[in-house]
């Protein structure tokens, strides 16, 4: 998805094609409670790969929706690794903490 800021705090798309929840509303579903994130991939040949992480939690707004993940176990590879306790970057809101690049771009 190429949106901005305001757009992935709010949410948009359909539920019957591509959605994106809401930063918002992810931030509400995972404050304060223990939820787990099941990811399931399928390749083009069928082959089925999972991640699946004990903890996953998005924080707040002004907590720059940092993503917080613990206890990979899958299949898929802990693709998510480098992204823990990173900020949630947009093409209008570079959080990445690089000033030369903007990982959203």
């Amino acid at each position: 998805f190429s949106r901005n800021w305001d757009e992935y705090k709010a949410g948009f798309g359909q539920p019957t094609g591509e959605l994106w929840l809401g930063n918002d509303r992810l931030h509400q579903l995972t404050a304060g409670r223990d939820y787990q994130l099941y990811v399931e991939l399928e390749d083009q040949e069928g082959e089925m790969a999972f991640a699946l992480y004990s903890s996953f939690q998005v924080g707040s707004s002004e907590e720059k929706y940092r993503l917080t993940v613990s206890g990979y176990t899958g299949t898929a590879g802990d693709a998510l690794d480098k992204h823990n306790q990173q900020f949630f970057s947009t093409r209008d809101m570079d959080n990445d903490g690089n000033e030369a690049i903007n990982c959203a771009q």
